[in-house]
């Protein structure tokens, strides 16, 4: 504030919380401690630009704040001069109970409808010098809680009124919370503008933004613009060959356009090493009018060159988006990729195994399954293992070859065959399991022994052996029921008196599964 009398003096800032706000006072006083100008940015404001900071609180805000200002008109002086007379506190009395009093039969204000609220701000922006919105801008900076910022951009978004764009610009940067930058780029996205297009441009390309450049990107999207399309294109070609974008927000920025070089651009895409933009690209074309039969020389094309597993293992993962079947690669055709998956010595450590398996399960063919079995026996154990997990996807001819992984050195690789074998012996003779399953059973941690047993009693179904009867009967005392109801189960295929003895003793079992196994057991002797 400037003034030409020498008797005033600019007073430090006084702050004032209010309803979770943050609100400022700067008092003008004389030599005699008297306040002669009091200023408060927030009752400067007009009302509804008040309601636009504040929403429902603006009423309560200003009523408090009107309070304050009559109390720091009298106290101010009076705590400099050093008195207070009765009349004055009868006077601060007096006010203060009608404000009180007007506070509380003040309704809570309804949010406003953006019109209403924002009329206001339109005759600000409508200053030829655009004070108003800077002024508004500088208030929404004073504030600044994460709240109310929050509120105000959210309300802006839903507005999309042409008034708001100069204070997004304004706010977008002093702004130093990363969610409400992105919240003011999502709203100025909303603006398909001159102004708005420049700034996003620009800031797209320069390193102190790069953070929030997915954002920028997906504002973008919201163009349709010729000189948007051009400049979209002319980002990729520049930075394409640096690993490690994401260009799914790129993709989505471009959707809105067709025509030979944005679906060169998408094809390109589709066919490289990054997944997300893989799946992106692929979606985009498709909306262009490609059809799968359109897509898929082009990924065929990936998985036969094996450039690298990078670029197979995206391919694979987008070949899975076709839905006919037929189109897919053969089993044939897979199990080759896996069989190069094993014996390629590459840079990128890719597991392909998952994609592979995902794409196995709509393409099954007994018979290209055989060429896996002398993976069975590879040095390396991730590779055995890998290949019983595709293994388990069919259904396999030869069980021997599995069934002596059961022994394998490596717990993962026995675990696995495990867990074929268990499902497999529910449907198959498996004698050769049995001696494998007891010797398993001495060496695994106790965790696998309910595993080992429920499988044995699968076996055991199909298949009844007299040397698993030893085995079975000294494990009738169990501390686990699901054991026991597993031996009580495989005995019941044997008839001995050993065997009768011990059913008739889990008759009486703790456990009433055990109990109920027990007794068709021994109904059935």
């Amino acid at each position: 504030m400037t003034t030409d009398n020498p008797g005033i003096t600019k007073g430090c800032p006084l702050t004032v919380e209010l309803e979770g706000t943050s609100c400022q006072f700067v008092l003008y006083v004389n030599a005699y401690g008297e306040i002669v100008h009091l200023e408060n940015h927030f009752l400067a404001l007009p009302a509804e630009a008040q309601q636009l900071i504040a929403g429902s609180a603006a009423g309560r805000i200003a009523e408090k704040l009107k309070s304050y200002e009559l109390l720091l008109r009298y106290l101010t002086p009076i705590a400099a001069l050093g008195y207070m007379e009765e009349e004055q506190w009868k006077a601060i009395y007096r006010e203060t109970t009608t404000l009180n009093h007007k506070l509380s039969e003040q309704p809570d204000n309804q949010q406003p409808l953006p019109n209403a609220w924002t009329r206001q701000i339109r005759q600000l922006h409508q200053d030829p010098e655009k004070q108003g919105v800077l002024s508004l801008a500088a208030e929404f900076i004073h504030i600044n809680t994460q709240g109310f910022s929050e509120f105000l951009l959210h309300r802006i978004g839903e507005t999309k009124e042409m008034i708001f764009e100069p204070l997004l610009h304004v706010v977008l940067n002093v702004l130093d919370s990363e969610s409400l930058i992105l919240l003011c780029y999502q709203d100025i996205g909303h603006y398909q503008t001159e102004n708005s297009r420049l700034l996003l441009t620009t800031h797209l390309v320069d390193k102190h933004y790069a953070r929030y450049r997915n954002r920028i990107l997906t504002a973008l999207g919201n163009y349709q613009d010729d000189a948007i399309r051009a400049f979209l294109l002319k980002f990729y070609h520049e930075k394409r060959q640096i690993e490690g974008i994401d260009w799914e927000p790129w993709i989505i920025a471009l959707k809105p356009y067709n025509g030979p070089e944005v679906n060169a651009a998408f094809l390109d895409l589709m066919t490289g090493i990054n997944s997300n933009s893989a799946l992106e690209a692929f979606a985009a074309l498709h909306t262009n009018g490609y059809s799968e039969v359109d897509l898929l020389p082009h990924l065929l094309r990936v998985i036969r060159e094996k450039r690298s597993k990078r670029h197979v293992k995206c391919a694979l993962n987008t070949l899975d988006q076709i839905e006919d079947t037929a189109l897919l690669p053969t089993a044939d055709e897979l199990i080759s990729i896996f069989i190069w998956d094993c014996e390629s010595i590459a840079d990128d450590q890719q597991d392909l195994g998952q994609n592979i398996r995902e794409l196995l399960t709509r393409r099954k063919n007994e018979n290209a399954f055989t060429r896996l079995y002398p993976y069975l026996r590879h040095s390396d154990p991730e590779i055995r293992e890998r290949t019983l997990e595709l293994l388990a996807i069919g259904e396999a001819a030869d069980f021997r070859e599995i069934v002596r992984l059961l022994e394998d050195d490596v717990p993962a690789v026995r675990q696995k065959a495990l867990a074929i074998v268990r499902d497999a012996a529910q449907q198959k003779t498996l004698p050769e399991a049995v001696a494998p399953l007891m010797a398993i059973w001495k060496i695994e941690q106790s965790w696998l022994h309910i595993k080992i047993m429920v499988t044995l009693m699968y076996v055991l179904e199909n298949a009844p052996d007299e040397q698993a009867l030893p085995f079975l009967l000294s494990q009738v005392d169990h501390d686990h029921h699901l054991v026991r109801f597993a031996v009580v189960r495989g005995l019941r295929h044997f008839r001995s008196p050993q065997v009768i003895e011990a059913v008739t003793l889990l008759r009486n079992d703790k456990n009433s599964h055990v109990r109920k196994a027990a007794e068709e057991a021994y109904n059935s002797f």
